[in-house]
């Protein structure tokens, strides 16, 4: 009986501790194929039921449509069974980066923190383009934009004349600019657990991003950033 006991004690504490459990992930650098692997582990561990809390640190300029909407894909997912997302961002989330952390449940951010957000783009490069493929991009991009901007004004408590203005203008707000915009979307922070630099990883032009610029590709990234 008192064996039964214990067994049944143990079982409780093992239960309590793994319904409790943290996820710790960092999108570090420009948002490319690499961000698959964060998806799967995030949609996996979740499986598990045991997952109750996922903690992002975003620190990058932004990236590809596509790699950045399979990570979003996973934090629906995830929050579908029951996991809050916390996300904390030590320097920039700007593009793709910023429309992730749209989709976490609470936002935290260092006071000298950058964020952007605006229409995405396509890199050419030097491959010739017919009218119709011309037209072909221009249409993609169009609906592309359509989605991206729709997504963010839901997720985006803020006056429909001001985020237009900002999207279009590519306006970097600071920590503090962000929230008077949108007033409760974002805190500030003093400090972020186990943070040890601010550089992202991969910075734009970086030869881990080198992938990104294939032309005709569609991505969505700051085109300024890095420059004067």
């Amino acid at each position: 009986m008192f064996k039964f006991l214990l067994a049944a004690l143990a079982a409780i504490f093992v239960s309590t501790t793994a319904t409790s459990a943290t996820l710790k992930q960092m999108i570090d650098g420009v948002v490319d194929g690499g961000i698959v692997k964060l998806a799967d582990q995030l949609v996996a561990t979740s499986a598990t039921r045991y997952l109750s809390k996922l903690e992002l640190v975003i620190n990058s300029p932004g990236g590809g449509v596509l790699e950045g909407s399979i990570y979003v894909s996973a934090m629906q997912v995830a929050k579908s069974r029951g996991v809050k997302i916390n996300c904390y961002v030590p320097l920039l989330a700007a593009s793709m980066a910023f429309t992730i952390l749209a989709h976490c449940d609470q936002r935290f951010a260092l006071d000298g923190a950058l964020f952007l957000w605006h229409p995405p783009r396509v890199v050419t490069g030097l491959t010739p383009l017919t009218p119709n493929d011309a037209a072909v991009l221009a249409a993609d991009l169009e609906a592309t934009s359509k989605r991206v901007s729709a997504d963010l004004r839901e997720r985006m408590p803020i006056d429909a004349k001001k985020f237009w203005y900002h999207y279009n203008a590519e306006t970097l707000h600071t920590t503090s600019e962000l929230q008077k915009l949108s007033p409760g979307w974002i805190k500030t922070v003093a400090d972020i657990p186990g943070l040890v630099g601010l550089t992202p990883g991969n910075t734009f032009g970086a030869d881990g991003a080198a992938g990104m610029f294939e032309p005709g590709r569609i991505i969505y990234i700051w085109s300024k950033y890095g420059s004067n």
